[in-house]
């Protein structure tokens, strides 16, 4: 798949006629990229961070509102909710952990890059500087 796709489409007229109308061009082009090709590697980077974030925020604060309304759910209810955060937690903070790569390398960044003290500029193990467009 190229940057350019799909066919040429002959763009209709103000009266509906294909292309008989001088202000409009005969032809238009999609160009369509997909979204790897498009953005930087910090780019790609903060989106997978965001999305594994958001998992474990979601499941901390279903804990959080089960830890103020436990003595008013019923067991039945409480527990099968309450292992459902559980696990959204786990399954968040793992993914945090081995679920971000690099877009070159493909080597495990997670918790180097989420964590950091500062701004991660580049990948650990490549070294490539994650502001510049992938070649």
């Amino acid at each position: 798949m190229g940057l350019f796709e799909g066919t040429a489409q002959p763009q209709a007229g103000v009266d509906g006629s294909p292309g008989k109308n001088p202000e409009c061009p005969p032809l238009t082009l999609r160009v369509r990229r997909t979204w790897r090709e498009s953005l930087r590697p910090r780019d790609i980077i903060n989106k997978q961070k965001n999305i594994y974030l958001t998992l474990v925020a979601i499941g901390f604060a279903v804990l959080i509102i089960l830890a103020f309304t436990e003595k008013y759910i019923p067991a039945l209810v409480f527990r099968p909710i309450l292992y459902s955060a559980l696990a959204l937690c786990g399954v968040g903070n793992t993914l945090l952990y081995i679920g971000i790569r690099c877009p070159k390398c493909n080597s495990i960044i997670g918790y180097a890059i989420v964590f950091s003290a500062g701004k991660a500029d580049q990948c650990p193990r490549c070294r490539v500087t994650f502001d510049e467009e992938l070649p």
